[in-house]
């Protein structure tokens, strides 16, 4: 008995830390959930429509997929940390849109971008230099991309809102 608990003290803590530390160690960044305010401004500028595809990289706890998955849009979210996946399914599926959207447990730099009508991406400012080549490569022409908290460094603001940024591939 005394070994089982020896065992559990070492490994509950070791598992703690990998859960709170994937997003970071796969080039993403630590979890912080956009506010209400954020939410709705996000919304706003993104203007999400029935049938458009809304794809959220770092999608937290479930959100702003919730929120667009409200207008109609069918709702791709990726996220690092597997609770905060669960939690978003969970959220999504009990609010009525397990059929139209889908959480993956999987890093933002292997999100399939080319598809998409709207990006949206709350990640830390360094990482968005990267971030914008993926972009530059991969978004079709007319997608929508909303960031929140710092801008893309080089694309122009096509509209902003305190600090959630809105910009349109040409």
């Amino acid at each position: 008995m005394p070994i089982l608990i020896l065992i559990l003290l070492l490994f509950i803590p070791i598992g703690a830390i990998l859960v709170l530390a994937t997003p970071v160690l796969l080039r993403g960044g630590p979890y912080v959930a956009t506010s209400r305010p954020g939410v709705a401004k996000a919304i706003k500028l993104a203007a999400p429509k029935a049938g458009e595809i809304f794809l959220d990289l770092g999608s937290g706890d479930g959100r702003l997929l919730l929120a667009a998955a409200a207008h109609g849009a069918r709702v791709i979210g990726y996220e690092t940390n597997p609770w905060l996946g669960w939690q978003s399914r969970r959220l999504l599926r009990r609010a009525g849109y397990a059929k139209t959207s889908r959480v993956i447990w999987g890093n933002l730099w292997r999100a399939d971008l080319a598809t998409t009508d709207v990006i949206c991406i709350f990640i830390l400012p360094n990482l968005l230099i990267d971030l914008e080549k993926k972009l530059n490569r991969e978004v079709k022409k007319g997608t929508r991309i909303v960031t929140i908290g710092w801008p893309l460094p080089t694309w122009p603001v096509v509209k902003k809102i305190d600090t959630v940024f809105l910009y349109q591939k040409t």
